[in-house]
């Protein structure tokens, strides 16, 4: 009977695979096994897998990027790899319409007719673009009657997240991922990760990519870290494609194919032809991968050697970071896998622990064996989740920061964005002169925000309302960071009341100084907390400030505003800074010339362009700057 109940469940974890593996070039076992960057604590997983194997439909959130948004191919939706995995999931586990359970013993979940996603990402999000947002998308959540709450979340945020660990200099003389800059972004996936584990029983798991530029790092390092403190699971298709097709390039001279050539094999290698072309979306064009990796300027790129022939990956769309098509169904399919690997132990062992029970104690020639120390063997090979100890509990210690300090930096009271997100209301802007909100990208997905461009002088202003309870709030300011025509802009925090306003009179002449441009060749969302704080009812006015050479350009671009309570910031704010992209501080002295209610908009802005002086730059960056939204 044992060997019977073995026999089922890897003749069933046989079927899942080979249904999923009628595409050309298939996922290797080499490949999967290569993906798995950190097994984790399975006990999730194998619950929810077991779940689906009973023909339970469940609710996959993702949360991520423009690379899980797609970004340069067609028919995302479909090509994308969030509803690439939910076509793996619909083949391989089948629903049949059950009622579903939470597995721990509570109430009947809701019906689900089929698997379905929701994916939340949006362009140039990072973990501190969610933390702001996790609470309220869990509200939203749990609101909805259809879907419910997630049974699976995946985190792709690697890309967005390495900020300057292209460094190299940094790299080599700092022996820890937590030196200056990169605390804020580790704790913000540690508030992320502890959230969705206290507040759901999904199984949480990270899914890593990386770009085609073998030097530049990702987030990956920092996202171990937390992983390994809480057991989350890490599936890295950076390490399953992308570090052979590194080895697979090193083999050509200057990143041409040899004279004759027409391809390397799929999926690590290269063709003479761009693979796949109409699923690169019509707007871009496939770039071959010498332009990817050394530059369009480069002179093997302009001029190659004599019968060189051009090489275009079958792993990237139109440009060094993001996937192709191909590359995201190889990315669901790494996923999809992993859990029905996880099904076929968890059935296994409870085909081992039935026949125990039974007194039937374990045969020694039987595919799976439950041995002394509570461990696992399947086909003689042992698996490190304990079993029947495996359990999800969540470690009562935080490895950034404590869990309370994690929690207030999710206790956002409010926020607000310009990127049409689901459930996050839009940032309206109370009065503007030279800020309009559009999509300033040049083939239009959806980066909408609140932008200043063609603008040399500080004479463009926007003014957004804060309306809370009466209490102490401070606010944070969600804008654009890139590398090329970007500019400098100072945020003034301005009490209504006038009690209030009195009070706050030597804060509100402090204007802050921020700054849009930085070095690292990456366009993403950036966050900063202002100085100063909120009564309840406040204006936040952002303006620009004079272009100095050799900067020709001062773009500016606000796509959100997050509030929250003092309370929570100062509680976080005692463990590890809440700068998002830290700059170097300071801010430029301005006096405030008239109150908000008596400005004539018609004839003058809301601060004397007499008082708003342009001292030197306090933010980071580089020169020669301006501004696309390009990016992540």
């Amino acid at each position: 009977q044992q060997q019977q109940q073995h026999a089922q469940c890897t003749h069933r974890a046989a079927v899942m695979r080979r249904t999923n593996m009628m595409y050309e070039p298939r996922v290797d076992a080499d490949a999967l096994r290569r993906s798995r960057a950190h097994v984790g604590n399975a006990a999730r997983v194998r619950r929810l897998a077991a779940r689906m194997a009973r023909g339970e439909g469940v609710h996959v959130l993702a949360l991520g990027g423009s690379v899980t948004r797609g970004h340069g191919i067609v028919d995302t939706h479909d090509n994308a790899w969030p509803g690439q995995l939910v076509t793996f999931l619909r083949t391989a586990f089948p629903v049949h319409g059950v009622d579903g359970h939470d597995g721990t013993g509570g109430q009947p979940t809701r019906k689900l007719r089929t698997h379905v996603i929701t994916d939340a990402s949006t362009h140039g999000a990072d973990m501190c673009f969610v933390e702001q947002r996790v609470n309220q998308l869990l509200n939203n959540a749990h609101a909805d009657a259809t879907r419910g709450e997630p049974d699976l979340v995946v985190l792709e945020f690697a890309i967005n997240d390495y900020e300057a660990q292209d460094d190299e200099r940094q790299l080599v003389f700092f022996h820890t991922p937590f030196f200056d800059g990169f605390q804020g972004l580790a704790t913000c996936a540690e508030a992320v990760v502890r959230t969705l584990l206290e507040r759901t029983t999904a199984a949480v798991v990270f899914l890593e990519f990386r770009t085609a530029v073998e030097r530049r790092h990702t987030g990956a390092t920092l996202h171990h870290v937390v992983a390994a403190h809480y057991g989350v699971p890490v599936i890295s298709h950076a390490d399953a494609f992308i570090s052979p097709f590194f080895e697979q390039m090193d083999e050509l001279f200057e990143y041409h194919l040899p004279t004759n050539a027409t391809r390397l094999p799929p999926p690590y290698g290269c063709a003479d032809k761009c693979f796949r072309e109409d699923a690169v979306h019509a707007q871009f064009k496939c770039n071959p991968i010498c332009k990817l990796i050394l530059g369009a300027e480069a002179p093997p790129c302009l001029s190659p050697k004599r019968d060189a022939t051009p090489c275009y990956s079958y792993l990237f769309a139109h440009d060094e970071v993001h996937p192709s098509a191909l590359s995201h169904r190889l990315a669901a399919d790494l996923v999809g896998h992993w859990m029905i690997d996880e099904f076929e132990i968890q059935c296994l062992a409870d085909a081992a622990a039935a026949t125990a029970a039974a007194g039937g104690g374990s045969s020694s020639g039987s595919k799976a064996a439950v041995v002394d120390d509570g461990t696992i063997k399947v086909n003689g090979d042992e698996h490190l989740a304990p079993l029947p100890t495996l359990n999800d509990r969540i470690s009562p210690f935080g490895v950034m920061a404590s869990p309370i300090v994690l929690r207030a930096r999710t206790d956002v009271v409010a926020v607000n964005s310009t990127m049409m997100e689901s459930g996050v209301p839009m940032l309206e802007a109370l009065k503007s002169r030279g800020f309009r909100r559009y999509d300033d990208t040049k083939y239009h997905f959806g980066r909408v925000g609140w932008v200043a461009d063609n603008v040399t002088d500080a004479s463009a202003e926007v003014v957004f309302e804060v309306k809370q309870p009466k209490g102490c709030y401070t606010v944070s300011l969600g804008y654009l960071r890139s590398y090329e025509n970007m500019g400098v802009f100072v945020v003034w925090v301005v009490e209504v009341d006038a009690v209030a306003r009195a009070a706050a009179a030597a804060a509100a002449r402090r204007g802050q100084r921020l700054d849009g441009l930085w070095r690292r060749h990456i366009s993403v969302w950036s966050e900063t907390q202002l100085r100063a704080t909120c009564s309840g009812h406040c204006h936040v006015i952002v303006r620009t400030a004079t272009a100095r050479p050799p900067r020709e350009k001062n773009k500016v671009k606000v796509i959100s505003m997050a509030v929250r309570r003092c309370s929570s910031t100062t509680a976080a704010d005692s463990n590890v800074g809440y700068d998002r992209a830290p700059h170097n501080g300071g801010g430029a002295e301005n006096e405030l010339a008239a109150t908000v209610d008596s400005t004539d908009w018609s004839s003058s802005s809301f601060l004397d362009s007499s008082d708003s002086r342009d001292d030197d730059d306090d933010g980071g960056g580089g020169v020669n700057g301006g501004g696309s939204s390009g990016g992540g």
